[in-house]
């Protein structure tokens, strides 16, 4: 709400989401944050270090899949600083009303200082083709009491 009530303002507003600089293994793919979903690479696992500390709260996967070709089926894994649980998902098929580029969000919450994606295939599965890895952390200054849809708290 702080961000959007300075941007209606006129006000300069820091972007809330890091930019990510992801590292396969140990060599640095500017690829995967520049946000051009140029092609995708076959990815089973990339990791990331930020500057300073940012609350992150899901982590999006985006699969270059043309159309006609198989779907990636597997797990993804987040791990934060130390390899400690930081999120998973599921991804069983393509969604055909999101075209080429397919999207797969991870939810994740904490205080992170580095994150680790890891792709696990499913047997059969063809390759998981990345063309992009983004995190939001977006959420970092909201305090959420009740769902506002039904009056309820959330569990």
């Amino acid at each position: 709400y702080r961000a959007m009530a300075a941007y209606v303002r006129g006000e300069l507003v820091p972007e809330p989401d890091p930019a990510p600089e992801w590292r396969v293994a140990g060599t640095p793919q500017p690829a995967l944050g520049d946000g051009a979903f140029t092609g995708g690479q076959d990815l089973r696992e990339a990791e990331t270090r930020f500057p300073v500390p940012v609350e992150a709260s899901a982590v999006d996967v985006y699969f270059d899949e043309p159309t006609g070709a198989r779907p990636w089926h597997g797990l993804i894994r987040v791990e934060g600083e130390d390899g400690k649980p930081a999120g998973w998902a599921l991804r069983t098929g393509h969604e055909g009303a999101d075209g080429r580029y397919q999207v797969v969000t991870v939810p994740v919450r904490g205080m992170h200082s580095a994150l680790k994606v890891r792709l696990e295939s499913v047997l059969g599965s063809p390759p998981a083709l990345v063309s992009e890895i983004g995190v939001d952390s977006s959420a970092a200054d909201r305090t959420v009491d009740d769902h506002l849809a039904s009056g309820a708290p959330y569990r």
